[in-house]
């Protein structure tokens, strides 16, 4: 048997997750809960669990004690001076706003807290960081509200850090980067909890397992990147786990070019994931969906799974494409190969405007 206590990957330890489910840190847990914009992952490599909304880390939980929160998602908002004296005030570290020139970008410091100094969870996300995360997803609110947007946005706005900078105005005055495929990622992560027979999405911004860190490297200077999947999901059939799906999301047409993270390039990196690759994941979602379970998660509180059933599950490739990526998939030429040699005809159509193919 493996040593269940020593955290391997995304999975916590058991005192972590002792502390989620009844101790100091259940607030957040019940924080999760009560907003369903929000959603909870585990990061064992990091001894750490974060709490996402939109696909952008709201908090990140340290098992030393520890609370980040990150400030960037401010940089949008005209009282941002406002809510980082109020978040120094609720002991969070000071805010340092620098620009890097090599990039050129704005730097700022996550903000960290001992959790001893915070009183109340929901008021200080309710009342200082949801707002500012608001003003960072305003123009993409119709992502939100609507699971199907082909059409192009407008998001024109002054990034107010960059002016504080002074920054020349046509350097802060422009577009904000889309946020179309982050909270797609979000929204369907939320979406794909079969429990009994379908896909059960247990993880965000996964990571391959690598031996060690110079494996690592070599994988990143072979493929431009280390190729992590978006999501990892189980399939299950009649409550049994069946298959270990890599997944793969693109949102908008121009994500699906590209040398080196266009669709084409993906679909051949995730095809080298071996069966070494899959056991790995596989037990990790064992023991995720256990954690989920005991924090009463994702519809998992009465779930109990057998680490047997997870043994030697099938690899499985998924693509899921919404908004404009679905018309590009469809009409653009230069994918008509994979689509008839590669792809397994759409195998789930959702209400809701994604659509899912399975790579052969």
């Amino acid at each position: 048997m493996r040593n269940n206590n020593k955290p391997i990957n995304r999975i916590i330890s058991d005192s972590f997750l002792a502390n989620l489910k009844t101790g100091k840190f259940k607030s957040f847990v019940d924080l999760v809960k009560n907003n369903d914009e929000l959603c909870l992952c585990f990061r064992g490599i990091e001894s750490a669990v974060e709490i996402y909304r939109n696909n952008h880390q709201v908090f990140k939980l340290k098992e030393d004690g520890k609370i980040e929160i990150s400030f960037i998602h401010a940089r949008y908002s005209e009282k941002w001076e406002n809510y980082k004296n109020q978040l120094e005030r609720h002991g969070f570290s000071k805010i340092i706003i620098k620009c890097n020139k090599k990039k050129p970008e704005v730097e700022i410091n996550n903000l960290c807290c001992s959790f001893e100094k915070i009183n109340n969870i929901e008021k200080l996300y309710t009342n200082i960081i949801k707002n500012f995360m608001d003003d960072f997803f305003e123009p993409f609110k119709l992502f939100e509200d609507n699971f199907y947007v082909p059409k192009k946005i407008s998001n024109k706005r002054i990034d107010q850090f960059k002016k504080y900078l002074n920054w020349e105005e046509n350097k802060y005055n422009k577009p904000q980067k889309t946020e179309c495929e982050k909270i797609r990622q979000q929204q369907l992560f939320k979406i794909m909890k079969e429990k009994e027979t379908g896909y059960f999405v247990y993880d965000l911004e996964a990571i391959k397992p690598f031996k060690n860190d110079e494996e690592r490297k070599k994988a990143k200077k072979e493929n431009g990147k280390e190729n992590n999947p978006d999501m990892l999901a189980i399939k299950f059939k009649d409550g049994k786990p069946i298959a270990c799906s890599i997944i793969e999301i693109k949102s908008t047409a121009k994500a699906m070019k590209g040398e080196k993270s266009g669709i084409i390039s993906h679909i051949k990196a995730m095809k080298k994931y071996n069966k070494s690759d899959i056991d790995f994941w596989s037990f990790e979602a064992y023991k995720m969906l256990d954690h989920y379970s005991q924090l009463g998660l994702y519809g998992l509180s009465d779930k109990k799974y057998n680490e047997n059933d997870f043994l030697n599950l099938d690899k499985e490739i998924l693509l899921i494409f919404t908004d404009s990526a679905i018309k590009e998939w469809k009409t653009n030429p230069i994918y008509n190969e994979i689509r008839t040699k590669d792809i397994t005809p759409e195998v789930f159509g959702n209400k809701l405007g994604f659509k899912i193919y399975i790579v052969n």
